[in-house]
């Protein structure tokens, strides 16, 4: 940016249209399992939310408090 150009963006809230055939249980498959504390060493307990993520070819590990990321 040259920081004298404008956009303006314009954002619509709605609520998608139902599908008529719901949702197909049959396609789902699992994809990994992860034990945490076993494969990584990861602190666990039913008080973490445990998020992850992808950048580019790292795993990315957030505990949920406030203690910084791992990265794998």
């Amino acid at each position: 940016m040259n920081g004298v150009d404008k956009q303006v963006y314009t954002v619509k809230k709605n609520i998608p249209a139902k599908i008529p055939y719901g949702f197909n249980a049959t396609s789902v498959e699992l994809l990994f399992n992860l034990d945490p504390t076993a494969i990584l060493g990861i602190p666990w307990a039913t008080t973490n939310a445990l998020t992850m993520g992808a950048i580019n070819n790292n795993l990315v590990v957030c505990m949920g408090d406030g203690t910084t990321p791992m990265y794998f």
